[in-house]
C-alpha cells in the first residue's frame, strides 16, 4: 500500500480484516494520526519530487537556521546528494561546526520547527525528537504557493560525527551495507556515528564492546582507513 506509517504487519492485518482500498481505510478503519495523514496525502507522498523543488526546501531550512546562527550547515542527502533528478523525500542533514548536539537539537525544536510551522512550510510533525538529545525529526512540508505535501526529515549531527553521517544518509543502501561489511571483515564497525576499531564480538557476531573511535568527522578519511578509493556521492549507486 505504501502508506506512511504503515508497515507490513499493519497492512497484512488490514487485508485480513477485509480492507482492500485506500477509500475503505479512510472511511472505516481505526487509524493513528500518522496513518490518517499518510492516507489523506497518499497521492502526494507517492509523487517524486523534482530536484529543483528539493533544492527549494533545503534552501528554506538553511536560511531559517542561518538566521539564528550563520554557521549552521544544511546538506540535503539521500538520492539528491547522489545526483538523482527526482527524490522520494527530502533528507536535511543539519550540523554546526562549533556546537554540540544539544544546541543543534534545541535550535531545531525551539526555533526551526515553530518558525516553519507558523509560515506554513512544515505541515505535519510525524516523529518528534527530544530537544535534549534527539537526532531526528520526521514530518511533512509544502512550498509556498503549492498544495502538494512532501515528506521531509531533519537528521541532526554533531560535528565530530559528520563524516560518518554523510555516508549513512547519502546511501544508497547497498553501497552502505557493502562498506559496513568491509569494516566488519577488518575487525571494525561503521555506523552513522563513526568508524570504530577493536570491536569485540561473541557468538553469532553479537557485539560485546563498542570499540575505539577511529574516525567520525571526515568522510574521505573513513574511506581511506577502510582502504577504499574515494567515491563521490554520485558514484555511490550500486
Amino acid at each position: 500500500m505504501q502508506i506512511y506509517g504503515v508497515g507490513f504487519v499493519q497492512a497484512s492485518q488490514w487485508v485480513r480484516e477485509g480492507y482492500t482500498t485506500i477509500d475503505e481505510l479512510d472511511k472505516e478503519a481505526k487509524l493513528t494520526p500518522n496513518q490518517g495523514i499518510g492516507i489523506d496525502h497518499y497521492e502526494d507522498f507517492l509523487i517524486r519530487i523534482p530536484r529543483t523543488e528539493v533544492e527549494q526546501h533545503g534552501a528554506i531550512v538553511r536560511k531559517t537556521l542561518q538566521s539564528v546562527n550563520k554557521d549552521f550547515v544544511v546538506t540535503v542527502g539521500g538520492s539528491f546528494r547522489r545526483g538523482a533528478a527526482t527524490s522520494g523525500d527530502i533528507d536535511c542533514i543539519v550540523t554546526h561546526p562549533h556546537r554540540d548536539i544539544k544546541y543543534i537539537s534545541s535550535t531545531m525544536v525551539d526555533k526551526l520547527v515553530p518558525h516553519l510551522t507558523k509560515s506554513g512550510v512544515l505541515t505535519a510533525a510525524l516523529a518528534v525528537t527530544s530537544k535534549d538529545d534527539g537526532t531526528k525529526w520526521h514530518g511533512a512540508s509544502c512550498l509556498p504557493g503549492s498544495k502538494i505535501w512532501r515528506r521531509i526529515d531533519f537528521m541532526l549531527v554533531p560535528p565530530e560525527q559528520l563524516g560518518a553521517a554523510m555516508i549513512a544518509f547519502t546511501g544508497n543502501d547497498i553501497f552502505n551495507r557493502s562498506l559496513r561489511l568491509l569494516a566488519s571483515n577488518k575487525g571494525m564497525r561503521l555506523n552513522q556515528r563513526g568508524l570504530y576499531k577493536g570491536v569485540m564480538r561473541g557468538k553469532g557476531r553479537e557485539k560485546l564492546s563498542e570499540g575505539e573511535l577511529v574516525e567520525g568527522r571526515d568522510e574521505k578519511k573513513i574511506f581511506e582507513v577502510l582502504g577504499v578509493t574515494w567515491r563521490p556521492p554520485e558514484h555511490r549507486v550500486v
